[in-house]
């Protein structure tokens, strides 16, 4: 009997709540090392990122991107920093933070 095929959307609820984990793990290290060494250790990196939408409405299989409800021409620049001891770690922690905590190119510098 063939099985039916795991659809994308279940691997990236997967992806997401596997993150939670990966997540809370880089919280817990980070509070360690400031117990234990009483400040933050590793390279601090700043993180620049833009990001487009492509949205989907659910339940509706022949929704396409409205132009309203794309960005536009202009796309701000978001920004974060981190601090880790290597790029990886500084970009999972940076995925942790929620994108309403990024600095845009509107507002003031990131804060470490």
């Amino acid at each position: 009997m063939k099985r039916k095929p795991i659809p994308a959307a279940q691997w990236w609820r997967n992806a997401s709540e596997t993150f939670k984990v990966v997540a809370e793990y880089l919280a817990m290290a980070k509070r360690a090392e400031l117990r234990d060494e009483g400040h933050n250790c590793g390279h601090e990196f700043t993180i620049t990122a833009v990001s487009r939408g492509h949205y989907t409405v659910v339940g509706d299989p022949t929704h396409k991107d409205a132009p309203e409800w794309a960005a536009g021409d202009y796309v701000p620049t978001m920004t974060t920093r981190v601090r880790a001891h290597n790029l990886r770690d500084a970009l999972l922690l940076a995925a942790a933070e929620p994108l309403a905590e990024w600095v845009t190119d509107e507002d003031e510098e990131p804060q470490p």
